[in-house]
């Protein structure tokens, strides 16, 4: 290793470059795995309604807050939030129960994830 460096110090070059010369550099094999995952989320009928919403001035579907947390990932505190500031459109039900227009789900910006909240 010595001699290649001194040969290589004495002709302004590089080892490397005189392993690439003389053919001494071995070759290199990279192997790259792409793996690809899909999700189902199956709602039931009942955590699911097809509606007017006055914000999209169309029929849409809404869920109930807990699907639409499943659905982008995020807790049900972030959906109510985000309904809360108007930007996801929501209706309340006579029973209590918040249903999120699903358009708006899917136009919005993410909602922050749990590990970003405060």
């Amino acid at each position: 290793m010595v001699a290649e460096e001194y040969h290589a110090a004495r002709h302004g070059t590089t080892v490397e470059d005189i392993r690439v010369r003389e053919g001494i550099v071995g070759i290199r094999k990279r192997t790259r795995i792409t793996s690809e995952s899909h999700e189902v989320l199956i709602v039931r009928r009942e955590r699911r309604r097809t509606a007017w919403c006055n914000a999209c001035r169309a029929q849409v579907a809404w869920l109930v807050v807990e699907d639409a947390a499943k659905v982008t990932s995020v807790t049900a505190r972030s959906i109510y939030r985000s309904a809360e500031a108007g930007t996801l459109h929501s209706e309340e039900m006579p029973e209590g129960r918040l249903w999120i227009c699903t358009t708006s789900l899917l136009q919005a910006e993410p909602p922050r994830r749990l590990d970003q909240e405060h």
